[in-house]
């Protein structure tokens, strides 16, 4: 079972409180996702230190994702547009927007050794 703290995700993404909520529900949607991409063996171990990596990855994946939901409802109002003229386009968004994608990289990095075989769904052949 995976735990993911909403004070921990606060933290490391450098959030305040009134994100709270926002986190929860992020954590919520996210954690059975994350849990079915990882073996069993794993999600039930009493290796404290691989739970510990498990929850770190998580913890990542969940920010990476939090911090990218936020910089698009952002991004709906931060510039104007004539054309190819753009008025106001923020560099701060795009530096959120990778930002949250090291930390979901870092996160499934973290969680690698711990995925199920990939599923052969993905490896579909190509031509007939």
């Amino acid at each position: 079972m995976i735990t993911v703290k909403v004070e921990r995700v606060r933290k490391k993404a450098r959030l305040d409180e009134s994100f709270e909520e926002d986190i929860q529900e992020t954590i919520e949607e996210m954690i059975p996702f994350i849990e079915s991409k990882i073996d069993e063996v794993y999600l039930n171990t009493d290796d404290t230190s691989i739970q510990s990596i498990i929850n770190l990855g998580a913890t990542e994946v969940i920010i990476g994702e939090f911090i990218k939901e936020q910089s698009n409802d952002e991004d709906d109002s931060v510039s104007l547009g004539v054309g190819p003229i753009k008025i106001g386009e923020n560099s701060s968004s795009k530096n959120r927007m990778n930002r949250a994608k090291d930390f979901i990289n870092d996160g499934w990095e973290k969680l690698k050794p711990y995925l199920k075989d990939e599923d052969p769904f993905y490896f579909g052949t190509m031509g007939g």
